[in-house]
């Protein structure tokens, strides 16, 4: 397998860590503030150490409910809570890797480069090493003038080599946990300023698999496998899948849909997504998606309602051990009567999806809002791919 090319024969010499006070013991740092936060099932990485005899942790430049990213490249350490999810994300990783590598659309696939397991204090912790890249968008965005992307760059340096060494040269803020021993360290996520002469080469990476899901689409008959289990996260989950009608790949197609106000606008399109407690709220979601789109067509309810009780092999159990054998136990439906009336009428907010991107002039946002328009249709069917996407005049101006 390829390697990275940050790696070096001998390791750096490295300043020696800054005293554990530097980081007041109260205050919540990074993965702290994940929700079921379990120190155990982090790996406790420190900088200068070496990985399977090949990879030098420097910084820590990001994490998650599931893993913490040190860095001498860019290497994943996933927690161990969840053994069968972290070789999923693997298996994924693998899948792609398969694929043509000439395919046009591989640029901006983030691929592991390489897998490897090293041992914690109560197991075992899958490590997954990928090239360098740029902070993610949702940091990226905190450049810009009201946290948004200029429209012509949500339409598209040298500072790895730089950013190695600086951190080589300084030490990481972190605090000692008196209740565990473990040691926290605060991520480094700040790359630089962004040199202009650079911006055109700068393009986005679809990274981090670990919630992806295979569909075959390989039969005989040219047809695609239907998913039925829950996907999505919840501000991006596509009508069809809380519906339980079975999805494809045109969920994707509402994904990105929704995905054009983080970029545009620096918010969420659907704001009353989960409840007070910040859990998924499907009825709310749905009031929502009617208030923006219109309701939905009979023939999306008559399938929801023919497929309500297609069963799970096998069912899923939530962190709490209850188990959901369908669509309609998991997302708690139905949401519609036998005549297409919404249930929760009481939900809907007023808004208008034509109100829902003011930072556009006139002329732009009639175009936005035709783009979008293609996307976020509640027919999977009735959604442009993303071929025929790129052929929109909002993309060509």
């Amino acid at each position: 397998m390829k390697r990275i090319s940050f790696l070096r024969a001998r390791p750096l010499q490295l300043s020696p860590p800054v005293s554990a006070t530097s980081i007041p013991h109260r205050e919540l740092v990074d993965e702290e503030i994940s929700p079921g936060y379990n120190p155990k099932h982090y790996y406790p990485a420190k900088p200068g150490e070496v990985l399977a005899n090949h990879y030098q942790l420097l910084v820590k430049i990001g994490w998650g409910a599931g893993s913490t990213t040190e860095r001498l490249v860019a290497l994943k350490i996933i927690n161990n809570d969840n053994p069968k999810g972290a070789h999923h994300e693997r298996d994924i990783e693998e899948h792609i890797g398969q694929q043509n590598p000439s395919h046009r659309g591989r640029p901006v696939i983030r691929n592991c480069l390489d897998s490897f397991e090293v041992t914690g204090p109560i197991g075992n912790h899958l490590c997954l090493a990928y090239e360098p890249a740029r902070e993610p968008l949702w940091i990226l965005q905190r450049r810009f003038e009201s946290e948004r992307f200029p429209l012509s760059m949500a339409k598209g340096e040298k500072i790895l080599p730089k950013f190695v060494k600086e951190q080589a040269a300084r030490s990481m803020q972190c605090k000692t946990d008196p209740n565990t021993g473990r040691v926290v360290y605060r991520c480094h996520n700040d790359f630089g300023p962004l040199e202009p002469s650079g911006l055109g080469n700068m393009y986005p990476q679809i990274t981090d698999f670990g919630a992806a899901t295979l569909l075959d689409n390989d039969r005989h008959d040219g047809t695609v496998q239907l998913g039925t289990r829950p996907i999505q996260p919840d501000y991006y989950r596509a009508p069809e899948v809380v519906l339980g009608c079975g999805w494809s790949f045109s969920a994707d197609i509402w994904n990105l849909g929704v995905m054009v106000w983080n970029i545009i606008e620096g918010t969420e399109l659907f704001t009353q997504v989960q409840d007070a407690e910040g859990n998924y709220d499907p009825k709310a979601h749905l009031a929502e998606m009617i208030a923006l789109l219109g309701p939905p067509p009979k023939k999306l309810l008559v399938m929801s309602d023919s497929m309500a009780q297609v069963e799970w092999s096998p069912a899923i159990t939530d962190e709490r051990g209850k188990i959901y054998k369908n669509n309609r136990e998991y997302f708690g439906g139905p949401f519609f009567d036998d005549d297409g009336k919404f249930l929760y009428d009481d939900l809907i907010p007023t808004r208008k999806l034509e109100d829902s991107v003011p930072s556009l002039e006139t002329g732009d946002k009639e175009a936005c809002l035709s783009f979008i328009k293609q996307m976020l249709a509640w027919l999977p069917e009735e959604r442009k791919t993303a071929q025929k996407l790129m052929e929109h005049p909002f993309l060509n101006d």
